[in-house]
């Protein structure tokens, strides 16, 4: 069990959530105080990924767990099934600030402009890109879908706080309703964002096949004289990956099963190879 690699994924989101809701603080803030429907909805959606950091500290602890009677092939899984509740999180919020941009677009109401939220705006973008530079880092490392959900995540978050802060400063006093549209927007693009990847997270915990991995397996089998059927990878998280086929050999069949479960080893592989009758 890679403990170390757990523990770097727990203190990188321990990290992420301190800034996150530091963010949301002042963002929410913000919007208020400026009577800004879109540095809000940006809060919010800052709010948000602090679940999102708790759910991935959850799935980075439970990973480390050991297999277990109950849990025969570890707890591994526990981090997609944390990515893929994180990315439906982003879809409800874009939903939810969509909606409250339509209401606040019929008010008009004027944003106040303070230059002092233009620093502070500017500021959390700057902290974003950060963040996502140091999820990159950390995930080509320890190769994590919640890493990589955190990485995608602050990549669009600095984007959308960039987008904010330029229409914040070039529409703050003006009535058109430029603030409720941008707001709309922001919502419209995190919800496609939040479905993209919750399709993503979805796909894995049903089980789409690496094809890589997959070559590899068939590889090792092959390489060690058998004929292949059936051949299926079933992930289990980071460090488990069991690979299932039905096998075949016109000569010394045991012996070549036994090759082949050592090439499926050397690969990182479990096996469970059955015999064509």
């Amino acid at each position: 069990m890679d403990t170390k690699r757990n523990d770097k994924g727990v203190l990188l989101s321990v990290i992420f959530a301190v800034c996150n809701l530091a963010m949301a603080f002042v963002k929410i803030y913000i919007g208020a105080t400026a009577s800004s429907v879109a540095i809000m909805s940006d809060g919010v959606n800052n709010a948000i990924d602090t679940v999102g950091c708790a759910l991935a500290i959850i799935g980075f602890t439970y990973a480390k767990k050991p297999a277990d009677d109950e849990i025969p092939n570890g707890y591994g899984k526990i981090e997609e099934i944390c990515a893929f509740v994180v990315s439906v999180l982003i879809v409800l919020t874009g939903i939810v600030f969509a909606a409250k941009a339509i209401d606040k677009f019929a008010v008009r109401d004027r944003m106040t402009f303070h230059t002092s939220f233009c620093y502070l705006m500017g500021a959390t973008v700057v902290m974003k890109i950060g963040m996502a530079v140091l999820a990159k880092k950390v995930n080509d490392d320890v190769s994590s879908p919640i890493l990589k959900t955190e990485f995608l995540d602050s990549v669009l978050d600095a984007a959308v706080t960039a987008v904010t802060l330029i229409c914040y400063i070039t529409t703050a006093g003006k009535g058109f309703g430029i603030d409720a549209i941008l707001g709309f927007t922001i919502s419209v693009v995190i919800t496609i964002y939040g479905f993209k990847l919750a399709k993503s997270n979805f796909m894995l915990l049903a089980g789409k096949q690496d094809t890589e991995k997959r070559a590899a397996a068939a590889k090792a089998l092959e390489e060690a004289g058998l004929s292949v059927e059936n051949l299926c990878l079933h992930g289990y998280g980071h460090e488990k990956t069991l690979v299932t086929a039905t096998v075949h050999a016109d000569d010394n069949e045991e012996e070549k099963i036994e090759k082949a479960k050592n090439n499926l080893s050397e690969e990182g592989f479990d096996s469970c190879l059955e015999t064509r009758r």
